[in-house]
């Protein structure tokens, strides 16, 4: 009931939108019907690479989730969502691959004015923030670093062991741009100022100290190129290697989409077999599942071990 509570108050294009809800009483069982969104999850085309994304697309995605959490974050008649739970997997695309955020069953609704850390469970470890982690509680900021990790991963072309702390071995290097996936060289849609404003603003939302990470609006601003690259950095600077160390605590790794020194690898990325029914269980209600609407069966967005 509470993704049902917080989804009904929500109406933004990068949220994906709530049509129904069904319960069966034998089962006990609530269901959540979504809009149907054609090509699935991002984790199906990032992490399992079911299709290539190009860098249009994946800079497009980025966008959208930039916008879609702002919204969340920036509230509505003096309320905010925080969403808990920021992950490729709750990225949903449509036939355009135009980017909504879903799953809210981890949501928050809190009042702006007193939105502090807030009693949070069900996080999935790869993505929740190194405070989130010690303290169960859910902040914007925890948000922001949830969605840095997803923007790295967009521009690094999968999951890796580390990642956040390797680009910043890259930036602190000055060769912030060797992080980029190389599939995309041969793009002639890649370009370096929108690859690099990608990769800084990801690394500087996923920084493991919470008073450094950009809000969403600021970090939206940087990614589109609304805001100058080095006011950006003075006011937020970036993570150091050896800030990981010291505030990271370890995370397992879920599966490895890439090497540290190279490209992603391609065994092993499965992650998982699809489900031939449009469900999606709920993390934080076992017994609460979301449907997406479809007039033909869609398979659902797999987590690809991010449980």
């Amino acid at each position: 009931m509470s993704e049902l509570s917080t989804i009904s108050q929500l109406n933004h294009e990068n949220l994906v939108k709530l049509m129904g809800w069904s319960f069966e009483n034998d089962k006990g069982s609530f269901y959540l019907i979504y809009e149907y969104m054609a090509e699935g999850s991002l984790d199906g085309h990032l992490i399992q690479r079911k299709k290539r994304l190009d860098w249009k697309k994946r800079y497009t995605i980025a966008g959208d989730v930039a916008r879609g959490l702002t919204h969340l974050h920036e509230g509505q008649g003096g309320r905010i969502v925080l969403h808990g739970d920021i992950k490729p997997s709750n990225i949903l695309l449509d036939s355009n691959f135009n980017a909504k955020l879903g799953d809210f069953g981890l949501a928050l609704i809190v009042d702006q004015q007193a939105a502090g850390p807030q009693k949070a469970s069900g996080h999935t470890p790869w993505y929740v923030a190194p405070e989130c982690a010690k303290t169960g509680k859910s902040t914007k900021e925890s948000d922001i670093y949830s969605f840095g990790l997803v923007l790295l991963e967009i521009a690094c072309g999968g999951r890796k062991k580390d990642l956040a702390k390797w680009v910043s071995e890259l930036n602190s290097e000055g060769n912030i741009l060797n992080a980029a996936d190389p599939t995309l060289k041969d793009d002639d849609r890649h370009e370096n100022l929108e690859m690099e404003s990608l990769l800084m603003v990801g690394l500087h939302c996923a920084h493991p100290d919470p008073k450094h990470r950009p809000p969403m609006r600021v970090a939206m601003q940087a990614l589109n190129l609304d805001m100058a690259r080095d006011a950006f950095i003075s006011k937020y600077p970036a993570p150091t290697p050896k800030e990981y160390l010291l505030f990271s605590p370890p995370v397992a790794v879920p599966h490895t989409s890439m090497n540290l020194s190279g490209p992603p690898s391609t065994s092993g990325g499965g992650g998982g077999s699809e489900s031939p029914m449009p469900l999606l269980a709920n993390a934080a209600h076992p017994t609460t599942a979301s449907l997406y609407m479809s007039n033909a069966t869609q398979t659902a967005p797999n987590d690809g071990g991010e449980n």
